[in-house]
């Protein structure tokens, strides 16, 4: 799932990408949701080094995610 779930950052299509607050008291960690070939993914990711992603999880979009996914399509341009 990981090897895959990497697209999500190289897909060009538009991600939805989110701070996540609540889990970055020791490093800063985001929350990508965005499509990759088998479906919608949600990352959960940080960056130690400068251009260097660390993939924290991996896995497909629950079907809350997959709304708030769709908002953020919708008010694309």
């Amino acid at each position: 799932m990981l090897e895959e779930a990497v697209r999500v950052f190289d897909d060009g299509r538009e991600a939805l990408e989110l701070f996540d607050e609540q889990h970055s008291s020791f490093e800063e960690r985001f929350i990508t949701i965005g499509p990759i070939h088998s479906g919608l993914v949600l990352v959960v990711w940080t960056e130690r080094v400068e251009d260097v992603i660390r993939l924290v999880s991996a896995r497909f979009a629950s079907p809350a995610e997959q709304r708030l996914y769709r908002r953020h399509v919708e008010q694309l341009p």
